[in-house]
């Protein structure tokens, strides 16, 4: 069985779980463009069962596309919302043409409450595990959960060593030194 990768992002998913996550993506919404096609599907979920049905399918799909994204801080919500509600658009707008199915706003309005749930989920959960690295390393963050500003910090390393190579100094000891 092969070990899951590390993490392309500090802190972020693994390549595996990304894949997998991506995987689901496609398969929900494959899933509601080919399944909502079908005739079974007109009146498969009575109301208001069928708005939870909604919320939960958006809700892990949005989990779904944070996860694939590997995106971290402010931009986990905006991912997850994001592709809940263009997905949530796409299948409102599929259900126009489809005999049997009505597209709506409440529909609409249950996709959004579903991506905001999973937004919800995914941040909360992020931040969870960012508290339990801390705590396990002693209240500082390792250097593989560490926010994106580690990047920032790692560049103003890089500058500082680059002013103090060798030949940098040997230089300035030749023109201090004429």
């Amino acid at each position: 069985m092969a070990s899951a990768e590390p993490s392309p992002r500090p802190g972020g998913p693994s390549t595996v779980l990304r894949l997998v996550a991506a995987l689901c993506v496609f398969l929900l919404t494959a899933g509601l463009f080919f399944g909502g096609a079908a005739p079974i599907a007109v009146g498969l979920f009575k109301p208001p069962w069928d708005k939870l049905a909604h919320v939960l399918t958006f809700a892990v799909m949005g989990v779904a596309f944070g996860l694939a994204s590997g995106a971290r801080g402010w931009r986990v919500p905006a991912v997850v919302l994001g592709g809940a509600l263009a997905v949530g658009a796409m299948d409102e707008l599929h259900q126009l043409w489809l005999p049997g199915r009505d597209a709506g706003l409440d529909d609409f309005a249950a996709d959004a409450a579903g991506g905001l749930l999973g937004a919800l989920l995914l941040t909360g959960t992020y931040r969870w595990l960012d508290r339990q690295r801390g705590a396990e390393s002693g209240g500082r963050q390792s250097s593989e959960s560490r926010p994106v500003n580690a990047a920032h910090e790692a560049n103003a390393v890089n500058a500082a060593n680059e002013n103090n190579k060798p030949s940098e100094r040997r230089k300035t000891r030749k023109a201090a030194a004429s």
